[in-house]
């Protein structure tokens, strides 16, 4: 009986550690992009001819509120290309939102917003609408 009640209380706490969400890792922190959407890079934006594939991409969050991510790419047009763009975030318990300097007058695109989980952390890319989520895997911490 007594090994039915110490199993019982182990399984117990285990699904209660299972189901933690988990925050986000010390800070500063490096992540790798692990996949787009769940495909496995290098992978399409979009399904149409003209989307450009994703090689990789890497972020690196400061501990002091700024982040960088780089991006490599290929374009039907132009090419393999980087791009480097650096952000602003603010971590409120295991949500992560990036914001950037926007000029009054310009149309600028929605920064990305997202989730951190342990080592994992998704982000929305695509202005909240959930239709491009870059999954990135924690390579490195404090």
């Amino acid at each position: 009986m007594r090994l039915i009640c110490k199993t019982a209380f182990f399984v117990a706490v285990v699904s209660t550690l299972a189901c933690h969400d988990l925050g986000p890792p010390p800070l500063p922190a490096d992540f790798v992009l692990d996949n787009i959407n769940g495909r496995a890079l290098p992978t399409f934006l979009s399904p149409i001819p003209e989307s450009p594939t994703i090689i990789s991409s890497t972020l690196h969050l400061d501990g002091a509120g700024q982040a960088t991510m780089t991006e490599h790419r290929v374009q039907m047009a132009g090419g393999d290309l980087t791009f480097t763009s650096n952000y602003h975030y603010v971590i409120i318990g295991n949500k992560i939102q990036f914001s950037f300097f926007c000029p009054s007058n310009a149309d600028c695109i929605t920064p990305p917003t997202g989730t951190i989980s342990g080592s994992q952390l998704s982000l929305d890319m695509s202005g909240g609408t959930k239709q491009l989520i870059y999954n990135f895997q924690l390579t490195a911490s404090n």
